[in-house]
């Protein structure tokens, strides 16, 4: 930011509009550069809130596992995607976090946390066991699918398709 931005004063209808460091905009959080690492952070902590009101359940050795794959594919999950097309350029140190969190959720889905307290199960184990794809591996399709719609859109304001643009490079 240009230091002589924040002598500017911005006014709309004569009401001063405040500079801030950070702005949400439809559930997005992001910073005055335009990045989205405060957004996965607060992403982070709303869904360990989410996994703590379903820890009951998620640690219950008697609920079947696809019930609580369920559970973590409609409320954690889901909320980890919302907008990802949108964020998808955090940190690789916050999207480590949420992975780590996605592994330790994925854990008590399956009834690994409570085969052996010195066994440690492999990530692969975790995922396959768990048939869930990875976190990064599911959003980074996820925006391959949001590009490629992108690409046909006929909305002239979404894309103008009288460039010619390769989206399968992407």
């Amino acid at each position: 930011m240009v230091p002589e931005s924040k002598q500017l004063q911005l006014f709309l209808e004569n009401i001063e509009i405040p500079f801030k460091d950070n702005i949400k905009y439809l559930g997005v959080t992001f910073n005055k550069l335009l990045k989205f690492n405060d957004h996965g952070r607060i992403l982070l902590a709303k869904v360990k809130r989410i996994s703590g009101m379903f820890s009951a359940l998620l640690n219950s050795r008697h609920l079947p596992k696809n019930t609580k794959l369920l559970i973590y594919k409609v409320a954690i999950r889901s909320v980890l995607i919302y907008a990802f097309p949108i964020w998808f350029t955090v940190s690789p140190s916050v999207a480590k976090k949420l992975e780590i969190f996605e592994r330790s959720v994925l854990r008590k889905c399956i009834n690994k946390n409570f085969a052996s307290y010195t066994k440690r199960h492999s990530n692969a184990v975790i995922y396959e066991d768990s048939a869930v794809t990875p976190l990064c591996t599911y959003a980074l399709a996820l925006e391959r699918k949001f590009a490629e719609k992108l690409g046909t859109h006929d909305n002239s304001y979404v894309f103008d398709h009288e460039k010619d643009a390769d989206w399968s490079s992407l």
